[in-house]
């Protein structure tokens, strides 16, 4: 069922990368979702994570992160990380695409589906920055 606002879920996996569980921890309206960083770390110990993925759709937009994308992110992986429980990704979902977040700042680069190679375009664009 397609989501008409932006919705967060946490997808806590063991250390064999098996789910444990996926939670809704945050809701917002079409263009923004709020997330509580301390929903999230609560959740992660609950669970007994050993890793977890954070996931929230772009129910009328493109799987481009925002600014605020961004930032969340940065936040929560830097929350998790005091815990000692990695934040794999952050994966922004649309009805036809997806793109992960942090795959390009763990050495895990974007490439075109067309040639391999590294989509240079999409990492100055989006991020400010050249990929070799």
């Amino acid at each position: 069922m397609a989501q008409n606002r932006e919705v967060i879920y946490l997808l806590c996996l063991d250390a064999k990368c098996k789910v444990l569980c996926c939670q809704q921890v945050g809701e917002g309206s079409v263009n923004s979702a709020g997330v509580s960083v301390r929903r999230v770390v609560e959740q992660a110990l609950a669970a007994n994570a050993t890793t977890v993925v954070l996931a929230h759709n772009h129910p009328r937009g493109l799987a481009i992160p925002s600014g605020a994308d961004l930032e969340v992110t940065q936040t929560v992986e830097c929350a998790l990380e005091t815990i000692g429980v990695p934040l794999l990704e952050h994966l922004i979902v649309t009805e036809n695409s997806y793109a992960p977040i942090l795959r390009h700042h763990k050495g895990l680069l974007r490439s075109s589906p067309k040639t391999g190679q590294i989509d240079k375009a999409f990492y100055q664009r989006f991020y400010g920055e050249e990929q070799s």
